[in-house]
């Protein structure tokens, strides 16, 4: 395993909370996309494993993490990458948790997502709402109460998951480099 890796996995080692650990694997995903050194789909993977800490931090008592739009907008993106990755399971997976977020979400005001996130979820069936996200996506006017917007979070970008879906782009590029490999397992092993 490379430096980075095992400084990521120390850091992790370190920390018991998995809220914070989530935040350490997102800071690694997103510099690892600066740098160009992992790809889209290893960047899902390392995703998953975010979201599946940060939902231990709000579904286990101890930790006492609030859910909030953020949260449901990030499993929303996520489940669009699944679909786009022709992985039915983790679409499932991510629904469940979109609906378990939704209902936990404290943060209780209008927004664009949320204001429709059962139809978002559902986009695999009716085109028209991914056309909605997708222009969101492309208007660069972003007033700061509308927000967090789904641009902002992974896959930011690098990435234009409505528009692939709209246009019956699917993503077959799933190879994922062993260090990766060996990275996600190192993650899973910390939960033993």
């Amino acid at each position: 395993m490379d430096m980075k890796h095992n400084v990521l996995i120390e850091k992790l080692r370190k920390e018991i909370n998995p809220t914070l650990k989530a935040s350490t694997i997102r800071k690694y995903i997103n510099d690892s996309l600066v740098n160009n050194s992992i790809s889209l789909y290893e960047a899902y993977m390392l995703s998953l494993e975010a979201l599946r800490l940060e939902r231990e931090g709000y579904i286990k008592p101890a930790w006492n993490k609030k859910v909030y739009i953020k949260q449901c907008i990030a499993i929303l993106n996520m489940k669009m990458l699944a679909y786009l990755f022709s992985e039915s399971k983790s679409m499932d997976l991510l629904d469940n948790w979109a609906q378990e977020a939704y209902k936990l979400n404290r943060e209780k005001r209008k927004h664009y997502v949320l204001d429709k996130y059962e139809k978002y979820l559902d986009f695999d069936k009716n085109i028209e709402v991914l056309k909605e996200l997708l222009k969101r996506r492309k208007n660069k006017s972003k007033p700061f109460d509308d927000g967090p917007y789904h641009t902002e979070i992974f896959p930011f970008e690098y990435c234009e998951p409505e528009e692939l879906i709209i246009n019956h782009d699917l993503l077959s590029e799933k190879h994922i480099d062993e260090s990766i490999e060996n990275l996600l397992v190192e993650i899973n092993l910390l939960d033993d």
